[in-house]
C-alpha cells in the first residue's frame, strides 16, 4: 500500500511505503512512484513503514533513482 502528500508550493511530495516492498508489490509500487514523479520534480519515499523487503524492491529503488536523475528529478530514501 502506498500514499501520497503533495505539495505544490515546493513541486515536492512524499510516497509513503507501506507493508511488503518484495517481488509480490513492486508492480502497484512502480505505478505509484511512476504516478508520484509525473506530478513532482522531487519525491521522498518513505521506506519507514515497509515490513518486508526483498532484491525486486532494492532493484525498483534504484530503478527509480537511476531513472528520476536522468530526467532531472530527485528520490531521497
Amino acid at each position: 500500500m502506498t500514499n501520497w502528500s503533495y505539495n505544490a508550493a515546493t513541486n515536492s511530495g512524499t510516497l509513503t511505503l507501506q507493508g511488503e516492498l518484495t517481488i509480490r508489490s513492486v508492480g502497484e509500487i512502480k505505478h505509484s512512484l511512476l504516478e508520484a514523479f509525473a506530478s513532482a520534480e522531487q519525491v521522498t519515499v518513505d521506506v519507514s513503514s515497509t515490513t518486508d523487503v526483498d532484491v525486486a524492491g532494492v532493484q525498483l529503488l534504484c530503478a527509480c533513482q537511476r531513472s528520476s536523475t536522468s530526467r532531472g528529478k530527485q528520490m531521497r530514501l
